[in-house]
């Protein structure tokens, strides 16, 4: 799609090329019947799997009208290509906000209210958007966020879901748990933004790594850093609630955004009052006699706790993660009450 400037899709004249990723490219835009700059996604025909979640996209942000979820002007279709209109927000990402490093407290607070309340209002109307980071939070101005970039979203009742079966969607540094084996939930969703707070308290994500591979087995496998020890401002009352919103536990997460943002701010603003917490135990598996995975949390959200290979629990089906790491099932008989006994070992069919 490169040399799009000049062309003119409708009533809009594209201009220059803001940004692109890897099936669209987002152009600066003339409206000549409103007079006014707007930004432009646009995809071509050609990617037909894409076409179907950028028209999701477009119903999504179209049936949504909230003070901090970036609009929709318009959608259109002019052969070979597709495009969304969009307001045209010259001032920054959050991205690149906490490049210059971590936010205040009293500022995260507000930028967390903010994006909160938008990603309330999408999943009272059925919507879980799937992709919470900072360069899809943009910025009016210092003070004014809107939540942005709806291209993974999905209806709660998963309809309209054009994922292939086995393909995470998402970013990793991002991304909950649970995902390997299981849909996209509000609960996920809320353990992204618990990943944003993190970032912007700290300037740091929780779990990093070379390939995306490595950061996910991070997110299922590992503790994130006290955020106290990144930033010695963090008071304890407001690392609890950040950790708890990281729990590996969907239940015992915070069940809704304004949730989080309640509870951040009331340890803000009253040290000492916050709630107690403790994160979710965390088992292992071992493997052999001489090798081990990392922790994982017990079980899956509304799960038994217990494998579903059919080898190890007969009458069960196989374990659906295709990546043994990422296998999140249990089997009563490597519990660490029974010893990891090594006959059962061998046939763990997770591994």
């Amino acid at each position: 799609m490169h040399g799009l400037e000049g062309t003119k899709l409708g009533r809009y004249r594209l201009q220059s090329r803001l940004g692109h990723g890897g099936m669209s490219e987002v152009y600066l835009a003339y409206d000549e019947l409103m007079h006014r700059d707007v930004a432009i996604k646009v995809v071509t025909s050609s990617h037909a799997d894409y076409i179907e979640r950028f028209q999701r996209e477009a119903a999504a942000i179209g049936n949504l009208h909230h003070n901090h979820i970036l609009p929709a002007f318009d959608y259109g279709e002019q052969a070979p290509w597709h495009y969304l209109v969009m307001p045209y927000i010259d001032h920054e990402s959050l991205g690149e906000r906490l490049e210059r490093g971590p936010l205040t407290l009293e500022d995260a607070g507000e930028m967390l209210s903010q994006i909160a309340s938008g990603l309330q209002y999408a999943h009272e109307h059925g919507i879980v958007h799937r992709d919470i980071k900072p360069s899809n939070i943009l910025l009016r101005d210092d003070h004014h966020a809107y939540l942005a970039d709806f291209g993974l979203a999905k209806a709660v009742d998963g309809t309209g879901n054009v994922t292939q079966t086995g393909v995470l969607l998402g970013t990793p540094e991002f991304m909950a748990p649970e995902l390997a084996d299981g849909p996209a939930s509000k609960s996920s969703d809320i353990y992204a933004l618990g990943i944003l707070l993190y970032q912007m308290v700290t300037g740091q994500l929780p779990f990093t790594g070379d390939t995306a591979l490595t950061v996910y087995l991070k997110q299922m496998h590992e503790q994130p850093i006290p955020p106290s020890r990144l930033n010695p401002a963090i008071p304890r009352e407001v690392e609890q609630v950040i950790l708890r919103a990281l729990d590996k536990d969907p239940r015992r997460r915070f069940q809704t955004p304004n949730d989080l943002t309640q509870a951040y701010l009331q340890a803000l603003n009253s040290p000492g009052t916050a709630p107690s917490w403790t994160p979710t135990p965390l088992a292992k598996v071992v493997l052999s006699n001489s090798v081990e995975l990392p922790p994982l949390y017990e079980g899956a959200p509304g799960g038994n706790g217990l494998c579903n290979g059919s080898s190890c629990c007969p009458g069960r089906k196989a374990c659906s993660s295709r990546l043994f790491a990422l296998c999140r099932c249990r089997c009563p008989k490597l519990s660490r009450a029974n010893n990891h006994p090594a006959a059962h070992q061998a046939s763990y069919p997770c591994i």
